[in-house]
């Protein structure tokens, strides 16, 4: 009778041994993945970009992008019934990171048991970069002020920061979704090596003159700090937004004093205000291309970049 008892006592604690296992698995997001589809989506385009280079040709892997491809930038993006439901069934969420993805902390409550891949977790940002990729200012949360540090989250912009993004990416699938991490690997080196080669040739075809420039977004930011370009001033310019007459007149004084001979604007944001304040400065306007929207194509960053480097060698060839 008492082997009888001893057993099903021990029956019992195999068993909620088991069920502990089992829940803390089911509740532990950092665990690789056990399933044969796994379903991967994207924040944005670039992180799409990424994402299907990486996954190109891995059978049993759906990925998608959240936002459209035209969306653009996430700084103000809200969540849509349309994203919730394609949450729902996603094993695998990959941001950019850097606050890019406002709305991160709606998914963390909403979704504790989706693997979140942050592809700008590892990233080591230069002093002499800090003044330009910082924001401090004070601002109010509620009824408490606080020092907060807004950092400049477009670092696909910088090829040697995008390389980075990519590794970190194919590491993180790799450890999640084991069964195909070779894969995963074995694309991200190719695709690094597009990347570097890209990167190499602008280094090299490209003579950067000892000119200042002015940037009306401050995601250029980041390649003119490869490019070794000085930017003098930065002004953050969207669809809806309007500079005064008082902020106009700083632009011009700050191109009166800093020797800056070019206004770079973005494609995806109107070139209006740029284009008035060239004219009345007789200062050269580009548009740069920021690669955050785009075709379904995998090589779209690759070729938004050449285009970027003709655009540059055009501007450049006339103030060297």
């Amino acid at each position: 009778m008492r082997y009888k008892r001893d057993f099903i006592l021990l029956g019992i604690m195999v068993i909620t041994a088991i069920c502990a296992v089992g829940l803390t698995i089911f509740c532990n997001p950092n665990h690789s993945l056990q399933k044969k589809n796994v379903q991967i989506t994207a924040s944005f385009y670039p992180m799409y970009i990424i994402a299907r280079n990486i996954t190109d040709g891995v059978d049993n892997v759906s990925l998608r992008c959240m936002a459209q491809n035209q969306t653009g930038c996430l700084h103000d993006y809200q969540i849509t019934t349309t994203d919730m439901k394609v949450l729902e069934s996603t094993d695998i969420f990959i941001m950019n990171g850097g606050g890019m993805e406002s709305f991160l902390e709606d998914i963390v409550l909403n979704y504790p048991m989706l693997h979140i891949v942050d592809a700008g977790k590892e990233f080591e940002i230069s002093e002499s970069a800090k003044e330009e990729l910082f924001d401090k200012e004070e601002h109010s949360h509620k009824e408490e002020h606080d020092h907060k540090e807004e950092i400049n989250a477009h670092f696909w912009l910088n090829p040697a920061y995008y390389i980075l993004q990519v590794q970190t990416i194919a590491d993180e699938l790799a450890k999640l979704d084991q069964d195909h991490a070779k894969q995963y690997q074995e694309n991200a080196k190719i695709y690094i090596e597009k990347v570097r080669k890209l990167a190499n040739k602008m280094q090299t075809e490209l003579e950067v003159p000892n000119i200042g420039v002015i940037v009306f977004h401050d995601a250029f930011v980041y390649l003119a700090e490869y490019l070794g370009l000085s930017v003098v001033h930065t002004m953050e310019i969207d669809s809806e937004t309007s500079l005064n007459a008082g902020e106009i007149a700083e632009i011009m004084e700050q191109i009166q004093k800093g020797n800056v001979e070019i206004l770079f604007t973005e494609a995806q944001y109107s070139t209006r205000i740029a284009d008035t304040i060239g004219k009345e400065t007789n200062v050269a306007v580009y548009v740069i291309d920021s690669l955050v929207t785009g075709k379904e194509d995998k090589d779209s960053y690759l070729r938004g970049m050449e285009s970027n480097l003709e655009l540059l060698k055009q501007a450049f060839s006339k103030k060297s």
